[in-house]
């Protein structure tokens, strides 16, 4: 009887062994796994990932062969309805020899253990979550798997206030210059393995409650780090020669503003946590910037496009992107011959007196330019170039005139030259030719070459025959370009296969057929929500 008591005692104790421990509340061998997820670190701010925003991420768990079988799975969707996770494979728990690895955001299709991630170069749009790559790996220790993500890029936040003051100011355009974008995580072993990329900017995004502007970057050693910003109409910019950022820390850089000269000081802490002090710097206004290395200045004013002009006299090729609006009503210009690469990215020149260029080769591209007043007697006539010998595309004229004397004119170009390509371009400019030019249009006066879905509707007026909406006179190729106003015809002399945008051609259509043409280019049209006097009625997106 003895005996017979011990033994039911040794499986009772047996049996609470078993359940405790091994079942974990009923969860135990063969039975499927369930998650819980959490994020590392104080919510700093609503943009970035937290315990309560994170709503998916990716999960693979691996047994001692694998990611396939009952006991694994690779890149399964996690996700939380009303507070709580499931998982979109069923995984069981083998009891031991299990691993696993979860990161976020998902990222569907994914496959292999490590992830290659590129933060967004627009982080203004209130969306720090879509850059805030977290990750978590470890051992699977039971049917419940409790996972906290950690953050694994850097965060960057940047005040400004004036001397004397304590309140942050607000300014503009809130730039960060000089990192690389993309990162490679190693899923497995938890860590930032590599930085690739060309240095690119990344705009920030504005916390009006806290009066921050803030963004997530790549862990890195940065050699030109910098932030740039817009006030009272000035662009002024705070560098660093190199700085290294590290996975899982917050920077802070409080800059404060006395009118010329900003003076930094830069703290640093793990995400959410009390900040150590590291230093500071100097911020001063600027014109421009160069690239050695790419051969590229970034302007930021008029003084800075006039210096990279002035740059071109000894070196034709010399790349520029735009990196603010310029406004050049009160500067003279004048016409230089081009072969390197003019990037607008998306901004305008205002005010132009002189065409912009001679395009002997390379590239002008993602360029507006408002409200030109040109007047020449001497050379072809253009917004964007006298003569274009190369490749124009995404430029634009809105409203302004061009007047040419007795030589072509035309609202993107005077002469658009054998081998060159004028394509996805608009000019609502209002063109005249004096004497008896030989041909005005309201893209190009004269067309050798290539014009490809490109649509006018300023005016053009002159005393030759070759007058056209698109092209005075035509020895070249008209892809999709449409137009509108009181002009007779689309092609002054020439084959004329331009079409007017009338009647039951509409600009729907015409968006529709200059698409087409555009297809693989990275550029689409579509209808412009703004436009209220007709002539602006299509816009360029990238694709």
């Amino acid at each position: 009887m003895r005996q017979t008591i011990m033994l039911m005692a040794a499986c009772a104790a047996l049996l609470a062994s078993c359940t405790n421990e091994e079942m974990n509340e009923g969860l135990g061998i063969d039975t499927p796994i369930q998650v819980t997820a959490s994020v590392e670190g104080a919510l700093t701010t609503r943009t970035d990932n937290s315990t309560e925003s994170l709503s998916t991420f990716g999960l693979s768990i691996k047994d001692g062969t694998g990611y396939t079988g009952n006991y694994a799975g690779e890149n399964i969707l996690a996700e939380k309805d009303n507070g709580t996770w499931t998982l979109g494979k069923t995984v069981l728990y083998q009891g031991s020899g299990q691993s696993y690895y979860a990161y976020a955001p998902y990222k569907e299709g994914h496959t292999g253990e490590s992830l290659t991630f590129t933060v967004d170069a627009d982080q203004a749009t209130n969306d720090l979550q879509g850059s805030d790559l977290l990750h978590a790996s470890g051992k699977v220790e039971s049917a419940k798997l409790d996972i906290t993500l950690a953050h694994k890029l850097s965060k960057l936040t940047v005040t400004v206030t004036k001397k004397g003051e304590t309140n942050p100011i607000e300014v503009g355009d809130v730039t960060l210059r000089g990192t690389v974008p993309t990162a490679t995580l190693d899923l497995t072993s938890d860590d930032v393995v590599a930085a690739s990329g060309t240095a690119t900017e990344i705009k920030m995004w504005h916390n009006t409650t806290g009066g921050t502007y803030e963004c997530i970057l790549v862990p890195q050693a940065a050699k030109a780090f910098g932030v740039s910003f817009t006030y009272g109409g000035d662009t002024y910019l705070w560098e660093s020669s190199s700085y290294t950022f590290e996975g899982g820390n917050a920077y802070t850089l409080a800059l404060t503003f006395d009118g010329k000269v900003s003076v930094g000081e830069v703290t640093v802490s793990e995400w959410g946590k009390p900040e150590d002090d590291l230093g500071g710097g100097t911020a001063t206004e600027t014109d421009y910037t160069y690239d050695e290395a790419s051969n590229t200045y970034t302007v930021y004013t008029a003084e800075g496009l006039q210096e990279w002009r002035t740059a071109l006299e000894s070196d034709h090729a010399i790349n520029c992107t735009l990196a603010a609006d310029i406004d050049m009503r009160n500067t003279e210009w004048e016409i230089i011959t081009y072969s390197g690469t003019f990037d607008g990215n998306g901004h305008t020149i205002t005010g132009l007196t002189n065409c912009f260029t001679y395009m002997n080769a390379g590239t002008i591209k993602n360029l507006t330019l408002v409200e030109p007043k040109i007047s020449v007697s001497t050379r072809r006539a253009g917004t964007v170039a006298s003569e274009n010998w190369a490749t124009i595309e995404n430029c634009h004229v809105v409203g302004g005139s061009i007047e040419g004397t007795d030589l072509p004119s035309g609202g993107i170009a005077g002469l658009n030259g054998n081998k060159a390509t004028i394509r996805a371009c608009s000019s609502s400019a209002a063109v005249t030719i004096q004497g008896d030019g030989d041909g005005a249009g309201g893209i190009v006066g004269i067309n050798s070459s290539r014009i490809i879905a490109c649509y006018a509707t300023g005016s053009v007026t002159g005393n030759n025959a070759y007058i056209g909406a698109i092209v005075g006179r035509l020895g070249g190729e008209l892809t999709a370009c449409y137009w509108s106003g009181n002009e007779e015809k689309g092609v002054g002399g020439g084959l004329d296969t331009t079409t007017k945008v009338e009647g039951d051609v509409t600009w729907t259509a015409a968006m529709t057929a200059m698409n087409t043409a555009l297809s693989g280019t990275g550029y689409q049209w579509e209808l412009n929500p703004d436009d209220k006097t007709g002539k602006r009625p299509l816009i360029i997106t990238n694709e």
